[in-house]
C-alpha cells in the first residue's frame, strides 16, 4: 500500500481485499496467519431491552445525584448520546447498556413481556 519495499511481507485483509503489505501497512487491516483460522466475529447475543429504559435511567441518575455530564464522563459516552437515550430518542447499543447497568445499578437487558 505505501509503496516501500520490504523484506517482510504479511498476508492482510483490507476492505475485504487480501493483499501482501509490510508491518506498518498491515496495521490498517486483519492479518491472515498461514495454517490458522482467520478470526471470526462472535454472533451478537440478542437480548431484549427493557421498552421503559429512558425513564429508568432518567429516574437513577437523578436519584444518585449525577447529572448527564458526569454519567457520561462515568460511562465514556458523548453527552449527545446520552440525552437522546434519556429522551427516548435512540436505543443505546448493548455496550452502552452494560455500562449504564453496571454504574447505576439497574437492569435494562433480559426484559420479558408477561
Amino acid at each position: 500500500m505505501c509503496g516501500r519495499v520490504a523484506e517482510k511481507l504479511e498476508k492482510t485483509s483490507i476492505e475485504d481485499a487480501v493483499l501482501n503489505v509490510c508491518e506498518n501497512c498491515a496495521s490498517y487491516g486483519r492479518r491472515i496467519f498461514e495454517g490458522k483460522k482467520e478470526w471470526k466475529e462472535k454472533p451478537l447475543e440478542v437480548v431484549s431491552l427493557n421498552p421503559s429504559f429512558a425513564s429508568i435511567i432518567k429516574l437513577k441518575r437523578e436519584a444518585l445525584g449525577l447529572s448527564r455530564e458526569e454519567l457520561a464522563r462515568k460511562i465514556n459516552e458523548k453527552l449527545s448520546y446520552l440525552e437522546r437515550i434519556e429522551n427516548g430518542k435512540t436505543r443505546p447499543e448493548q455496550g452502552t447498556t452494560k455500562k449504564l447497568e453496571k454504574t447505576l445499578k439497574i437492569r435494562l437487558l433480559g426484559y420479558e413481556e408477561k
